[in-house]
């Protein structure tokens, strides 16, 4: 090879060189973090199925091989073009801020094609190889296995491809495994399902189990009673909860063998994690996942988030934490913010990461209580960007400041103290904390730390201490207060500590039997003084107004739907007019 004779670099032609080389990583790093799928719908082909196949497989070889070669000729435009149409817009508008941002810096325009082929250009030899392992395919997803060695580290990496506008293109790489899962038909059949089993409705969504074909079916539904997705039972274990945004989290046991699927609101299964990771916490159509990696080196300890339409919204890495989770205890603290348990402390107090999904920010609390109870405001649930917390530790600290004994914490990690001088902290929840001022008994003080300003206002005509919790929902908030004779009360305020009506006793002594007010409406039961084990259900609206009902069970209202088990054992859903709604589920 002719040597060339070089200038001396300048301090700016090295920091171009090296803003060069960072932008062709920039672009390969977002590659493998951040790509999520855009499938299309594929016109039917009346071809023989393994020749289609294996038509896509050439097809995909085909993609992946123009790729690595326009990555590594530096060619921008012909790298991109190997990307779904979502991901190149999504690139484009990368390049364009960061061309701003790159011009400012060197103080001229930049051509960021060119500065990013002048990037490869500075690798000896290839920049990268793939070498394709195998590919699965069906219908409009596939994935290709490959072992990629990308500046001399080598890594199982998978390509996740989509088909759209006649052509395979690349929608995601990731060192995680993928599996492709099976479209699942939305009103494919047609008809109507009875159901055998129905649950109560959140966030939308309701699940109910059914037969078809002879067999047991799992099945989730919306509130109109339209089938979205549904699974044979047969040799499968399904445990199902709902995480938010509409969305599902199915954990699948089959043969002793674990493995986690995200259904998102349409219905469709957007993401599969197999026994090799596991899933710790939810919220928000947020999930935070943990992967353990042992090496001889080193134990790693991976963590991601992803959201419910399989996008990482913070990638898996072992950066952030690479901590074991303390006995796996995280828990999802609202406004996007995860907490884990890194550490434990007698068993009863932990110190938590918290890590800002929004953000990537990641900050520590220490020594915090575990049990989140109504009255004890000491795991921190942030709304509207805060979290009002009570130290329930003297050892307790911020980011290793020493904490104080009330303070509001913010999604960022930074904290102020509250000043609850002469004040009796009495109980915390859903955003509202509530206390009583030194020598006036009967007034309980809310203050609504959901608000910009975090106004505060009373409750008056009880003892603070027999106000055992305030839980807003909307404009109205239930309020829950002991009787002198043991039962519990229930009635409603408003924004201003306006009493809607009397309390009514539900002659239970235990707040159990008490659902929180939602859609406008209480639920309560107490027991049949001569059946224990029979309960009578009450149904209370914003004027407190009671309504016997004659159900075996009734759930709380979520999305104006609750559940009901009628007098011969049928479940049923029913409005807040206490009117029966879904008699039938459409496929």
């Amino acid at each position: 090879m002719t040597e060339k004779n070089t200038p001396t670099p300048t301090i700016r032609s090295i920091g171009l060189r090296w803003l060069a080389l960072l932008l062709s990583m920039l672009l390969l790093f977002a590659c493998l973090v951040s790509c999520d799928s855009n499938d299309s719908d594929r016109d039917d082909e009346d071809e023989d199925a393994q020749t289609q196949e294996a038509t896509d497989e050439e097809q995909i070889r085909e993609k992946i091989e123009a790729f690595v070669t326009a990555y590594n000729s530096g060619d921008f435009d012909a790298t991109l073009n190997c990307l779904t149409a979502k991901q190149r817009n999504a690139f484009k508008a990368l390049f364009n801020l960061l061309g701003g941002v790159a011009g400012s810096y060197a103080g001229f325009d930049i051509d960021l094609s060119d500065l990013f082929s002048l990037g490869i250009s500075t690798v000896q030899g290839d920049a990268m190889t793939v070498s394709i392992q195998s590919i699965t395919v069906n219908d409009t997803q596939a994935v290709a296995t490959t072992e990629m060695l990308l500046r001399g580290q080598k890594e199982t990496i998978y390509f996740a491809m989509a088909y759209e506008n006649g052509g395979w293109y690349i929608s995601d790489m990731t060192d995680r495994r993928l599996v492709i899962t099976p479209d699942v038909p939305n009103q494919s059949v047609g008809g109507t399902i009875t159901p055998s089993k129905r649950l109560e409705f959140q966030d939308g969504l309701s699940y109910i189990q059914y037969k078809k074909n002879d067999k047991d079916h799992f099945g989730i539904i919306d509130t109109s009673g339209k089938l979205l997705y549904s699974i044979d039972l047969s040799n499968i274990y399904l445990s199902p909860t709902q995480i938010g945004n509409g969305a599902t989290l199915l954990e699948k046991s089959e043969d002793s063998v674990t493995t986690y699927e995200i259904v998102n609101a349409a219905g469709n299964v957007t993401a599969t994690f197999d026994d090799t990771y596991k899933i710790l916490a939810h919220g928000d159509g947020l999930v935070l996942v943990y992967q353990k990696k042992d090496t001889v080196t080193e134990i790693q300890h991976f963590y991601g988030i992803i959201d419910s339409d399989g996008n990482w919204v913070q990638p898996l890495n072992k950066d952030k934490v690479n901590r074991y989770p303390c006995e796996e205890r995280a828990y999802y603290a609202g406004d996007g913010v995860f907490a884990i348990a890194v550490e434990a402390w007698y068993n009863y107090y932990y110190d938590f990461l918290f890590w800002n999904a929004n953000t990537g920010h990641t900050f520590s609390v220490t020594r915090i209580k575990l049990y989140d109870q109504a009255n004890s405001a000491s795991m921190p649930h942030f709304s509207n960007g805060m979290a009002f917390v009570r130290n329930s530790h003297d050892w307790g600290e911020i980011e290793g400041v020493e904490a104080p004994d009330f303070y509001l914490l913010y999604t960022n990690g930074t904290f102020e103290e509250y000043n609850m001088e002469n004040k009796n902290f009495h109980g915390y929840k859903n955003g509202y904390f509530w206390y009583s001022i030194e020598d006036e008994e009967n007034t309980v003080y809310i203050t609504d730390t959901t608000s910009s300003d975090q106004r505060t206002f009373t409750l008056s005509g009880y003892p603070a201490e027999s106000v055992i919790e305030i839980s807003f929902d909307g404009e109205y908030g239930l309020v829950m207060i002991q009787g002198a004779n043991g039962n519990q009360y229930v009635t409603l305020i408003d924004k201003n500590g306006v009493q809607q009506f009397e309390p009514i006793d539900t002659n239970e002594s235990h707040s159990y039997y008490i659902n929180e007010y939602s859609d406008g409406r209480i639920v309560y039961s107490h027991s049949d003084p001569k059946d224990y084990y029979k309960r009578f259900y009450y149904i209370v609206d914003e004027k407190g107004n009671v309504t016997q009902t004659d159900y075996l069970y009734l759930s709380g209202f979520s999305d104006g739907i609750a559940l009901a088990r009628t007098a011969d054992g049928t479940y049923i859903y029913i409005n807040t007019n206490n009117e029966q709604i879904l008699p039938t589920i459409t496929e």
